[in-house]
């Protein structure tokens, strides 16, 4: 039987409400949160500059071949932005990097509207 891989999308407009959410994942389970890191490049930039999405793109990447070569079966990725093409392009990255069969799903806040943006996910789940 082929090994499953299941990409667990999160979005929220706060950040308060994903870091609550978070705090529910088992430890066990790998997050790779967009927020985190640009928070923390922002906060070791000496100047005060904002990361570009360049960086933090790198990071980001760095992070999903970490999770693959661990062999991680579930993986929380925390969404900057939930336009189509941004997580079709996640989505897509992601699939060339592995074999395995994926399951994309998205946890999102009450207040977000997924429109037609739900068709790029198996699963829907709401929480606050």
């Amino acid at each position: 039987m082929e090994e499953l891989l299941e990409i667990n999308f999160v979005y929220s407009k706060e950040q308060s409400k994903v870091k609550s959410f978070l705090e529910r994942v088992p430890r066990n389970i790998e997050c790779i949160n967009y927020m985190d890191i640009y928070n923390k490049l922002a906060k070791n930039d000496y100047y005060d500059y904002r990361p570009s999405d360049a960086v933090v793109s790198t990071y980001l990447i760095k992070q999903i071949h970490y999770v693959l070569e661990k062999g991680h079966r579930s993986v929380y990725y925390v969404l900057g932005c939930l336009e189509k093409e941004s997580v079709q392009n996640i989505q897509n990255y992601i699939k060339s990097l592995t074999d395995k069969e994926i399951v994309f799903n998205i946890y999102y806040s009450s207040d977000i509207n997924l429109n037609g943006s739900s068709k790029l996910f198996s699963d829907l789940r709401e929480f606050e």
